[in-house]
Formats: C-alpha cells, structure tokens, sequence
C-alpha cells in the first residue's frame, strides 16, 4: 500500500506544481484561457493525488480520474494551442505522462492488494 500511497502523493505535488507554475513564471492572466485550463487541472490532479494518498486503500477511481485528468494535461499543448512555447509545452508533456504513469500505479496497486486480501 506505501507504493501507492507514495505515487498518489507525488500526483498531488505534481498537480501542486502545475498550479503554481503559471503563477512563478508570470503566465498568469485574467484573458488566458489556456493557464485558468492548467490551474483547474492542476488543482483536480492535486485534490485528487492527496486524497488517494492519505487513504490509498479506499476508492481507486479517484487514480483512474487522475490519469484522465493527466492525459488531459499531456495533449493541452495542441489542444490550447501553446505548443509552441516549447518549455511549457514541454513541462506539460512531462507532467501529464508521469501523472498518467504514476495514477495508473496507484489504482493497479490497490486493486492487487484487495484482490490478494479476498482470496485470502
């Protein structure tokens, strides 16, 4: 359950990180659409890593919504249309692939561990 516990909680600081990376960077504006999208998702991946994190034997679709939500995160590049600015673009890539990897951990590891205590 720690290796689930530990991938959950690395997706709530990840989501935590793309929250605060349009703030740092100054990409914060009322009329940019694509940065209010990143801090929405952000703030659903970090919402939702923390709690799988703090109870990581309970409700492992909130994983399964993490990787939605980090699939959503590694396409938001084209999809927003900032792809060009590469170290965004970049970052995105970066951050939704490991969140997509590392919720994917999370609920597999849950599930093999209720599967185990069932068969027990």
């Amino acid at each position: 359950m720690l290796i689930g516990a530990l991938a959950s909680g690395i997706n709530g600081l990840l989501g935590a990180w793309t929250m605060i990376a349009p703030i740092a960077t100054g990409d914060l504006s009322g009329h940019n659409p694509d940065v209010w999208a990143t801090l929405t998702l952000g703030g659903i991946v970090m919402t939702l890593g923390m709690t799988r994190a703090l109870a990581p034997e309970e409700l492992p679709v909130l994983s399964w919504v993490n990787l939605a939500a980090g699939v959503c995160i590694l396409v938001s590049p084209w999809l927003m249309r900032f792809a060009a600015n590469e170290d965004r673009m970049w970052t995105a890539v970066a951050v939704g692939g490991t969140v997509m990897i590392l919720a994917a951990l999370s609920a597999k590891v849950t599930l093999l561990m209720r599967h185990r205590l069932l068969r027990v």
